[in-house]
């Protein structure tokens, strides 16, 4: 096992020198959301009767696309998160959409592990760590409880592994994790989110991106 140490330190230094872009928010949203700023980089929240999501889309420049979300609720019952619930649709510089993939963690960390982690003829596991930046991701543990409407108090949930899972929301919950997805590059001309929340449609808009300070 120690000889794949060598080959995997390169993998997680490239991950976390990288720049990145942010997708940035259209001016012209739902009437229900807003945008707002964490550390300088902008994300839109969305607010449906007592459930709320926001979310902030980032890439490192190629087709491999992070959505960084945070749901909440005010609901007096348990609420089922389920990143399957995500869909996107990107935009060419003359309208045409394509669906974008969404992954599901296991199929994302599956996905990497067999293009970029084959070594030797063998294959040697990349944690989560070195496939996503801290960087490119919104929240951080300490923060994360406070990034919901009114600043209400909430008890936070985060993945062990950044990535979002199927999870019950309990009532006055946090919970935060990022969805992966691919699509095009010709297509993330304009990006069009929908995140369902207890039933609710929560929609998301983005035209183009923009680099990251390094």
């Amino acid at each position: 096992m120690m000889r794949f140490l060598p080959v995997l330190l390169p993998i997680v230094l490239l991950s976390s020198c990288a720049s990145g872009y942010y997708f940035v928010p259209a001016k012209d949203q739902s009437t229900n959301t807003e945008i707002l700023y964490y550390k300088g980089i902008p994300y839109i929240r969305s607010t449906i009767e007592r459930t709320e999501v926001s979310a902030k889309v980032t890439s490192r420049g190629g087709r491999t696309i992070a959505v960084d979300l945070l749901c909440h609720s005010d609901e007096d019952r348990s609420v089922e998160v389920n990143p399957a619930c995500l869909s996107a649709t990107g935009f060419d510089a003359l309208g045409t959409p394509n669906q974008f993939r969404v992954f599901t963690a296991e199929e994302f960390i599956r996905r990497r592990n067999t293009r970029n982690a084959i070594v030797d003829g063998a294959m040697a596991l990349v944690t989560i760590g070195a496939l996503l930046d801290p960087s490119l991701t919104i929240w951080n543990f300490s923060t994360a409880a406070n990034i919901v409407l009114n600043n209400n108090s909430s008890t936070s949930f985060i993945s062990d592994d950044g990535l979002a899972m199927p999870h019950t929301l309990l009532p006055e919950q946090t919970y935060r994790g990022v969805v992966m997805m691919s699509g095009k590059l010709k297509y993330q001309e304009r990006l069009e989110l929908t995140f369902f929340l207890n039933g609710m449609p929560h929609r998301f808009y983005f035209n183009g991106r923009a680099r990251m300070n390094p």
